[in-house]
């Protein structure tokens, strides 16, 4: 595959190099499973980035993750306090992409972001949930589903309008 500073040159195998096509490189996605993963996070993050009351401002993300996809962030720039993992926005741009941390939410250019230095995550088991079914000799019988981590993270939600978005955005 050739590649310029901006495109990549796609050819499908198979086909007659004609078929050929370039893309940008912003419009390829990395189908890793870190990538995926780090998409998710910028995905839920940016739903959880909009206007609210005035008096929540923390907000929480939960993701069911692994605890590889977890290891994916520990291997980031970042502060451990007992199971809460304190990451800088700074440092999850290069894995989130430019302005991962704002959401832009009308034409009139009011938006919202996370505030900086509020940013952590941290990781848990889920409890198994329990159910006891009736066997087909009347006896009581427990039955456990475990469940998978959750990576949960949280940040303080600010609100702004227009003079301020420059600020803010890198």
């Amino acid at each position: 595959m050739e590649e310029t500073p901006t495109q990549y040159q796609v050819h499908w195998v198979g086909w007659s190099s004609s078929y050929d096509c370039w893309v940008k490189k912003g419009d390829v996605i990395d189908s890793s499973p870190e990538s995926v993963f780090f998409a998710k996070i910028k995905s839920e993050t940016k739903k959880k980035l909009k206007f609210g009351p005035k008096d929540n401002v923390e907000v929480k993300v939960r993701l069911e993750c692994t605890p590889l996809e977890f290891d994916s962030i520990l291997a980031l720039p970042h502060q451990k306090e007992g199971r809460r993992v304190y990451i800088k926005v700074r440092d999850l741009t290069p894995v989130l992409g430019r302005n991962w941390h704002v959401r832009i939410l009308n034409e009139q250019r009011d938006f919202s972001y996370i505030l900086e230095d509020s940013l952590y995550f941290s990781f848990s088991k889920e409890r198994s949930v329990h159910e006891f079914i009736i066997d087909s000799d009347n006896s009581l019988k427990q039955i456990s589903h475990p469940t998978g981590h959750i990576l949960s993270l949280r940040f303080i939600r600010m609100e702004s309008t227009a003079q301020k978005l420059l600020t803010i955005m890198d």
